[in-house]
C-alpha cells in the first residue's frame, strides 16, 4: 500500500520561489547577453541586437521580481490592518437593560465563557475606562474582571484602582 504525500504551498513560499525564478532568468539572461556580444562579435548587428534582447529581458525580470517582492509586503501590511480592524469589532453586551456601551467580541466570549465555568448568568458585561477591564454584573454580585493575559479572571475589591472605584460608583450606583 502506497500513500501519497500531498505537499502545499502557502502564498508566502509560492512568492518567494517565483522572486528567485525571476531573478535567476534575469541574471541569466544579462549574463547570456555578454556572452553573445563576445560570441557573435565578428557580426556586429547580430551581436549589438541580441545583446540588448537579452540585457532588456534580464532587466525587465529583475525589475519584475522586485515589483512582486514589494507587493507581497504590501499585501502583508494590508493584511494586518484587517486584522486589526476584526479586533476592534464589537458587539452590544449581554444585557437585561439597555446597553449604553460596546465591547469587544473577543472580550465579550472570554467573560461569558469564565462564567458559565462558574456556573453564574450573566446579566450584564460594562467596559471601563481602563483598557481589559469590565464590571459583569451577575444575579449575585458586580465583578471586576480583566483581561490581557491568558485567561479572564475576576480582580479582588480591594486591589481596584482609584480610577475604577470612582467609575463603579457612578456607573452602579442606585
Amino acid at each position: 500500500m502506497t500513500t501519497k504525500h500531498v505537499y502545499s504551498i502557502n502564498n508566502e513560499e509560492a512568492n518567494i520561489i517565483i522572486r528567485f525564478f525571476l531573478r535567476c532568468l534575469g541574471i541569466f539572461s544579462i549574463v547570456l547577453a555578454i556572452v553573445s556580444i563576445l560570441l557573435v562579435f565578428s557580426q556586429v548587428l547580430i551581436a549589438l541586437s541580441s545583446f540588448m534582447i537579452f540585457l532588456i529581458v534580464g532587466i525587465v525580470l529583475l525589475a519584475l521580481s522586485e515589483v512582486i517582492r514589494l507587493l507581497h509586503e504590501i499585501n502583508q501590511k494590508l493584511e494586518l490592518v484587517h486584522r486589526q480592524e476584526e479586533r476592534e469589532k464589537t458587539i452590544q453586551p449581554l444585557s437585561i437593560n439597555k446597553m449604553k456601551n460596546c465591547i469587544k467580541i473577543e472580550d465579550a466570549k472570554q467573560i461569558l465563557a469564565m462564567f458559565q465555568r462558574r456556573k453564574e448568568d450573566v446579566l450584564q458585561i460594562t467596559p471601563t475606562p481602563l483598557v481589559d477591564y469590565y464590571f459583569v454584573e451577575t444575579k449575585e454580585a458586580v465583578y471586576l474582571v480583566e483581561l490581557g493575559d491568558f485567561l479572564p479572571f475576576i480582580v479582588p475589591k480591594e486591589r481596584w484602582q482609584p480610577q475604577l472605584l470612582r467609575h463603579f460608583e457612578l456607573t452602579f450606583a442606585t
